[in-house]
């Protein structure tokens, strides 16, 4: 490595050019920066960040971790050191979280953030960019709610006008297509088919809770307004200009899937952080091409990609506690399900194999309780609590390790962040390609360090069973092999069973389709909702036969059919609204953020 070119006709980034033609990848930014910190403010580098978090610590945990619980480290123990491995996010995404302009998102926000232009790095609420697409976003549920949140004043006052001069319009249609529609049911007013669909059409205009609320919690900084989403809709989308020219180009192609994922995103009341939508425009409130993706926290803030947590490892006299008997029992299902892809070969790559896999066992009711932060031990877990704390409000880390998702295993990247204290480097990480992540392994566990594997990577991945056999061979692992493979369990011999049948893994065939992670999970969602809904119709198809007649009524299956019927819900996502009269919008945990502070709040230094 060593080259270096700039691309000016894109992005205006550097890159650094791979030795042997081996490509390029971005020159990711450095802690150092050249402004004086008078200009900028303080800058904290999340990379530097995880490192802090992952100093030298003792039998409970990094020292990172112990400092958010405010303990000391055993003085006469020995140290445990750490090492942790995550997908990479982007340099404008990196850049964000150190000028304090944006912070990670979570697992629910699916939106693609921005390649190009103002808003690069960045999530814009609207994923599409074409009007005919306008037409193809799902249609909002007439109680969802969603809030919006402005620079300025007066530029809130202004849009809460504009949308409740909206609302009266979309009133009145709804109310004047209700009426046509009840007259030509009486038979006082025939419809052709044109008009009757119309008159459904403006029904959707419909809302169930019409008021709206002025949110000041986070005022003089953001002002909000929490509003119905079809008004949303119909102001923003729907009488809005979506068309992306100059500046506003984020060089994504227009998605209505991810539109889609977005406002099912803002209309989750329960989510922990509430993702809502901040104005980035500061003169236009109404310009619906600049709005983003944000999440109320101690502020609002834009969201840009996070770090997503790959893998864990340690070395010394830690103890890890043995994974719950519900996740055995999920990895167990995986292993079966992996057992089923590699023994019926297909074209399709492994994202859409699983995916089938996934709405088959959902229709015989497969739906795994995942926790907030995933699977995991109970001590994995909590040291991914204390990171997520410990991140504070850049957000660089909201979840736990793909090595423990048993449920929806990906397809593994081609680079990965590993942040390790131990680099013979200026700075304590390093960007690694798939191959140089799994040599790092093979030498850490040389030096004594251990670390968990999802069983996907053993069985499926090329150069993984190295490692594993590796790993498992090495008396460290040993300790913490009971934890992660329970003996009783019988998982290692499923596992080398395995291996041993399907010897070259999963072969993913030539031209078979990359199916984003994203959009498979918005196809299962969309999957089960179907599946829901056919059951809810049989059961009342089933209900109105049983019915036809009047001694049907006093049948006791169709008694057992009224009371099957009754239990069935009408909507398919229960949507819960917080008002902002009973909950204030600030939805992380006020109490507990009392007991808990931030590395940022230590100047970015382990204690």
């Amino acid at each position: 490595m060593g080259a270096t070119e700039s691309c000016q006709r894109c992005c205006g980034r550097d890159w650094e050019l791979l030795e042997d033609g081996g490509g390029r990848r971005p020159l990711y930014p450095t802690s150092e920066v050249s402004e004086p910190l008078s200009v900028r403010g303080p800058v904290v580098d999340p990379r530097q960040l995880l490192a802090d978090f992952l100093c030298a610590g003792d039998d409970r945990g990094p020292g990172g971790f112990l400092q958010q619980q405010a303990l000391l480290k055993r003085a006469d123990g020995d140290d445990t050191k750490w090492f942790a491995v995550f997908r990479p996010t982007s340099v404008d995404a990196i850049n964000k979280m150190m000028d304090g302009s944006g912070t990670g998102k979570g697992l629910n926000v699916k939106g693609k953030s921005a390649k190009s232009g103002r808003l690069s790095g960045f999530v814009p609420v609207l994923q599409i960019s074409e009007n005919r697409h306008k037409a193809q976003v799902c249609t909002s549920p007439p109680e969802a709610r969603v809030r919006i949140y402005f620079p300025r004043e007066e530029m809130c006052t202004s849009v809460l006008l504009r949308m409740r001069k909206a609302l009266d319009d979309m009133s009145r249609v709804a109310r004047a297509a209700s009426e046509r529609l009840q007259l030509h049911k009486a038979g006082k007013r025939p419809l052709t088919d044109e008009e009757e669909a119309k008159a459904f059409k403006d029904l959707l205009m419909e809302v169930e809770d019409d008021s709206m609320h002025v949110l000041q919690l986070y005022s003089p900084e953001a002002w909000g307004l929490d509003v119905p989403e079809r008004v949303f809709r119909e102001v923003y989308i729907t009488r809005g200009n979506i068309i992306r020219d100059g500046d506003w180009k984020t060089g994504r192609p227009s998605e209505p899937a991810f539109m889609d994922m977005n406002l099912y995103t803002l209309r989750d009341a329960s989510a922990a952080p509430r993702a809502v939508m901040w104005q980035l425009d500061v003169e236009d409130g109404l310009n619906p091409l600049s709005l983003l993706m944000a999440y109320e926290e101690d502020k609002v803030k834009p969201v840009v990609s996070d770090f997503d947590a790959f893998m864990l490892g340690c070395s010394g006299a830690m103890s890890f506690e043995k994974l719950p008997e519900e996740q055995v029992k999920v990895m167990k299902w995986t292993l079966q399900r992996i057992e089923e892809v590699l023994s019926t070969p297909s074209k399709s790559g492994w994202m859409s194999r699983w995916l089938e896999i996934l709405k088959r066992e959902s229709d015989k009711g497969f739906h795994p309780e995942i926790p907030r932060f995933g699977f995991g031990d109970p001590t994995s877990y909590r040291i991914v609590e204390q990171l997520v704390t410990a991140m504070g409000l850049l957000g660089a880390v909201r979840h736990g390790a793909e090595c423990f998702n048993y449920y929806f295993p990906q397809d593994l990247d081609d680079e990965f962040l590993v942040v390790w204290r131990d680099f013979e480097t200026e700075q304590p990480w390093k960007y690694l390609t798939e191959p140089e992540l799994r040599g790092f392994l093979l030498d850490r566990i040389s030096d004594g360090y251990s670390f968990p594997l999802n069983p996907k990577w053993v069985i499926c991945d090329k150069g993984w069973r190295e490692v594993f056999l590796k790993l498992r061979a090495a008396p460290q692992f040993k300790k913490h092999l009971d934890a992660w493979f329970p003996h009783s369990s019988g998982l290692m011999h499923h596992i080398d069973e395995l291996c041993r049948r399907f010897p070259n893994g999963f072969e993913t065939p030539e031209g078979a389709e990359q199916l984003d992670f994203d959009l498979a999970e918005l196809q299962l969602r969309r999957y089960e909702a179907l599946q829901r809904a056919k059951r809810k119709l049989k059961v009342c198809l089933r209900w109105m036969k049983l019915n036809k007649g009047s001694t049907t009524l006093a049948n006791p299956e169709s008694q057992s059919q009224e009371q099957d019927l009754k239990q069935v819900e009408v909507v398919p996502v229960e949507v819960k609204r917080v008002t902002p009269e009973k909950k204030p919008p600030k939805v992380v945990e006020a109490e507990e953020k009392k007991k808990q502070s931030c590395l940022c709040c230590f100047g970015g230094k382990a204690k």
